[in-house]
């Protein structure tokens, strides 16, 4: 069970930079609200990751991450 759990944040990890990558690479190029829709989601996986290895900077990073970009799509789509 232990290396289904390894395997599994190993796996969740990976899928979490390609979609931060993503969305940082849209948002380079100005794709808007895709970049911070990505971003998000990224940020998201980012948070499970940092609490599966109980590391604090991984959890706040992506949780401001989180935040930021959910603030900015309400301001934009809901004010």
């Amino acid at each position: 069970m232990m290396k289904l759990n390894k395997d599994v944040t190993k796996i969740l990890e990976w899928l979490s930079t390609l979609i931060v990558v993503t969305g940082v690479f849209l948002n380079s190029l100005g794709y808007y609200p895709e970049g911070p829709i990505i971003m998000t989601i990224g940020s998201i996986f980012w948070i499970i990751v940092g609490l599966r290895w109980k590391t604090p900077s991984i959890i706040i990073t992506n949780t401001v991450i989180f935040i930021l970009s959910s603030t900015g799509l309400m301001y934009t789509y809901l004010a």
